[in-house]
């Protein structure tokens, strides 16, 4: 039986390893006519081939002209781009001023201005005919301040804002523009940390989970869902109990939504184990000279 998106060309960046591997598995097991790009071509060239793939691009996203160059070799090669998922993106945690200058230039290049750079070429491409989706891969991070956290705050509150910005702009163009936010998802993005949201019992010392860590499959389905949709979805939380509770930490006063934050974990970042997540930190920061 054919899918909705049988026959479609999707282009998704960082599509090597994580979730982005995961979203291009789940379009390819579906029909869909995709193409991955990423840094590193070793990685890029493995991941193409467990997926048997034919047209992959190592790409650098904070780069206008590699980022029009990898959707114009999609376009050359597979067809018109019917589907761009922006998800590229690195996650620096720790005390602020132990973050050197360079990884947070980097980080806000690729979270934030990369993701721009693609929409923005993609809405090039995708007006002219009438149709299109874009979807923009963010973060739940995106909507709160964590300590530990400050330039991935700041780069995916930026990237949330723009998405919905030019949602806004482009309702009329044919063309669709979804953000998803996931929260804390299985993949070395998250290597060290603990990224289960869970409230305190007071007096003890246990805590009761309330999100626990998803996934990459489950916001790849998240993302395959949004585009199969006849009315496309503006924000899509994964899981949902996330969107549930920023929702409803926005209608608390600034203060106790804070020490709410804290309270179910918003420190985490903070106790990095470092050991664990040197091998991802190492790789970010050869991978982003």
């Amino acid at each position: 039986m054919s899918s909705p998106v049988t026959g479609r060309v999707v282009a998704v960046t960082g599509g090597s390893r994580g979730i982005g591997f995961a979203i291009a598995r789940a379009f390819v097991q579906r029909g869909a006519h995709v193409a991955i790009g990423a840094v590193r071509e070793d990685r890029l060239h493995t991941a193409a081939g467990e997926l048997g793939l034919s047209c992959y691009c190592s790409v650098n996203v904070s780069d206008p002209e590699s980022f029009r160059a990898f959707l114009a070799r999609v376009t050359r090669e597979l067809g018109p781009v019917d589907v761009l998922v922006n998800n590229a993106g690195i996650m620096p945690v720790g005390s602020l001023l132990d973050e050197d200058d360079a990884m947070t230039k980097r980080a806000v290049e690729i979270d934030a201005f990369g993701m721009m750079v693609g929409t923005k070429q993609a809405l090039e491409l995708m007006i002219p005919r009438g149709r299109g989706h874009i979807v923009n891969i963010c973060s739940t991070m995106g909507e709160v301040a964590l300590p530990g956290m400050a330039t991935y705050n700041a780069s995916k509150a930026a990237a949330i804002t723009f998405s919905d910005a030019a949602r806004l702009e482009y309702r009329d163009s044919g063309v669709r523009i979804s953000t998803v936010l996931p929260g804390a998802v299985n993949t070395e993005l998250v290597a060290g940390l603990d990224g289960t949201v869970s409230l305190p019992v007071p007096g003890t010392s246990l805590r009761i989970p309330l999100v626990k860590p998803v996934e990459a499959t489950e916001v790849a389905r998240a993302v395959v869902d949004t585009v199969t949709r006849d009315v496309a979805r503006a924000r899509v939380y994964v899981p949902r109990l996330a969107g549930v509770l920023l929702a409803g930490q926005r209608l608390l006063p600034r203060r106790a939504a804070e020490s709410l934050n804290l309270r179910m974990g918003g420190k985490n970042a903070l106790n990095t184990d470092h050991e664990e997540r040197r091998g991802y930190h190492d790789r970010i920061s050869r991978d982003t000279r």
